[in-house]
Order: structure tokens, then C-alpha cells, then sequence
């Protein structure tokens, strides 16, 4: 059975499998005792409100995808939540965790007032190809760019 829930600090593990599963920690090039421990505060600062992490959990295996999804203020139309990250074991794809998890955020969002969830999904991804993210209700806006500006980290 499928469980969706709150993560808490103890899932931080699990998440770090699910992120070296589908090629994301290689970019970070950071030591997985260090990816845990960030994960770990991540998860652990969500009591804050602005941010929400949600794990979706099998009874026989535990946890088998996580979103992330943080709440901003949007000055014209109230509060916007943006899915930053939303991954599934690659073993459990097209089982109904990834879908599990977009509803339960979708179910914070309205309680929240959100009026609106963005996302940003890279065009070469599993998902994008299985158009995953219009079955679940996100329409694609070509018109829009997407900017990135790298901050590095203050060497003092």
C-alpha cells in the first residue's frame, strides 16, 4: 500500500538514495555523509512553513519518491508554490507514487490558497518524455524563459 506523508529528518537517507538513483547527486559532487546531514536540516526547517517535503512510502520497501515544494509570496496573485524537486525510484516508475505525491501537494496547495504550482522539469527527463506533468493538470508555457544565475559561495 501507498503511504504519503510529512517527511521528518529520518527519511533524509532514503531521499539521498532516491537522488543518487537518478543521477542528481553526481552533479553535486559532495560526500554522502554531507548530502544526508543537508537533506537532514532541509527536511528538519520545513517547521518553518515555507517549504513542505512529502515522502511517498511502500510498506515492503519504505520510501520510494519525495516532492519538495516551497510557498512564496506572489505580490499580484497571492501565494505560489514551486515544485522544486519531485523524484521516484527508477525500480517504481509508472506505479502511482509520483501522481500520489503531485495530489497531496496539490491538497496543501489549496489549503494554503496557493493560486497557482510551478515547476520546471528538463525536457530530456523520463517525465517530460511520458508527459507525466500534463496528465497531472501543469501546462507547458513556451513564452516563458527560465533564468538561472549561479551564486557562489563567499570565500572571504
Amino acid at each position: 500500500m501507498l503511504n504519503v506523508r510529512h517527511a521528518d529528518p529520518f527519511d533524509a537517507a532514503q531521499v539521498a538514495e532516491i537522488l543518487d538513483d537518478v543521477g542528481v547527486l553526481q552533479a553535486a559532487a559532495e560526500p554522502e555523509a554531507l548530502t544526508r546531514q543537508r537533506l537532514r536540516g532541509q527536511i528538519e526547517r520545513t517547521e518553518a512553513g515555507d517549504h513542505d517535503v512529502f515522502v511517498a512510502e511502500r510498506e515492503d520497501v519504505g520510501v520510494i519518491g519525495f516532492a519538495a515544494v516551497s510557498w512564496t509570496q506572489n505580490l499580484r496573485m497571492g501565494v505560489d508554490g514551486l515544485v522544486s524537486d519531485l523524484f521516484v525510484r527508477s525500480d517504481v516508475r509508472g506505479e502511482g507514487a509520483g501522481s500520489a505525491l503531485i495530489d497531496r501537494v496539490k491538497r496543501e496547495a489549496r489549503a494554503r490558497g496557493c493560486a497557482r504550482l510551478l515547476l520546471y522539469s528538463g525536457r530530456e527527463g523520463d517525465a517530460y518524455e511520458r508527459s507525466f506533468y500534463p496528465k497531472m493538470g501543469f501546462a507547458e508555457h513556451d513564452e516563458l524563459a527560465f533564468f538561472i544565475l549561479p551564486v557562489p559561495p563567499d570565500l572571504q
